[in-house]
């Protein structure tokens, strides 16, 4: 990815792709178990655009597109390869000087290579809070919704909110725990 500002302008643009490759395995009463119809290649792509309206307060808008590109091993005849976008809008926030906030809302969509998927449109949004507790030891909470993969039969996708708590502790300059 990159990074780079412009003033009271932020561009970001970041990339990614990934093989996923599952073993088969064994049920707990012996039976194969055919994970490779799990097997993909991922790619995304994101843009996010920024505007720093405060010495505070940024809003932005961010345009996500991927492709999920499935292997069909196994003996499946049904083809999960999809493509997804999201746009959302969103502000961050810098609250006290310790603390920060960041939401976004917007819309998701995934479409699916195979007609007996059935294509996925639905909201999309987060929010995040960090609270630097001290220079050492961050709180941090977070909520996201998007689509999710499944290979479960008779279902494309699914939308997952998951919600996030953890600690963030710096024990030498360059690592944290």
């Amino acid at each position: 990815g990159a990074d780079r500002g412009l003033g009271r302008f932020n561009v970001r643009v970041d990339g990614e792709a990934s093989n996923i490759d599952h073993k088969n395995g064994f049920s707990s009463t012996g039976a194969s178990v055919q994970n490779s119809v799990r097997d993909r290649n991922d790619y995304g792509t994101s843009a996010r655009v920024g505007y720093k309206a405060t010495n505070t307060t940024e809003v932005f808008v961010k345009a996500d597109m991927d492709s999920r590109v499935y292997d069909r091993k196994g003996g499946t005849t049904l083809n999960r390869s999809n493509h997804g976008k999201s746009v959302v809008v969103g502000a961050a926030m810098d609250l006290s000087g310790k603390t920060k906030a960041e939401a976004y809302l917007g819309q998701a969509k995934r479409n699916y290579v195979d007609p007996a998927q059935k294509d996925i449109s639905e909201a999309a949004y987060g929010a995040k809070l960090t609270w630097n507790v001290n220079e050492l030891t961050s709180l941090i909470g977070s909520i996201d919704r998007g689509i999710e993969e499944t290979t479960i039969a008779n279902s494309s996708g699914y939308v997952n909110t998951s919600y996030k708590a953890g600690v963030e502790h710096a024990i030498m300059r360059n690592a944290v725990l």
